[in-house]
């Protein structure tokens, strides 16, 4: 439920305490889920700051650097996953 946000973020802290998960397993898997996105905006919220650090505008022209491509990569990446994760 963390890693493909399909339902409400209060839901998935609600169902699995109604389920009856342990906190250790809850705590863990949300670690887990919540990893992914969290880098993903981390790596494009650090590449953003940089360019306004040295007083740069982001623009078009920001999607030739590496940096951005596959931290936009990774976006794209998180927002197909629901969309995979249905067809199985």
């Amino acid at each position: 439920m963390r890693l493909a946000p399909v339902v409400p973020f209060f839901l998935a802290n609600l169902l699995p305490a109604f389920a009856g998960v342990g906190l250790v397993p809850y705590a863990v898997t949300t670690y887990l889920g919540i990893l992914p996105g969290a880098l993903v905006l981390t790596f494009v919220g650090a590449g953003l700051g940089e360019t306004l650090a040295t007083g740069g505008l982001p623009d078009l022209s920001v999607l030739t650097d590496p940096r951005y491509l596959a931290a936009l990569a990774g976006l794209c990446a998180l927002a197909a996953l629901p969309l995979v994760l249905r067809r199985r």
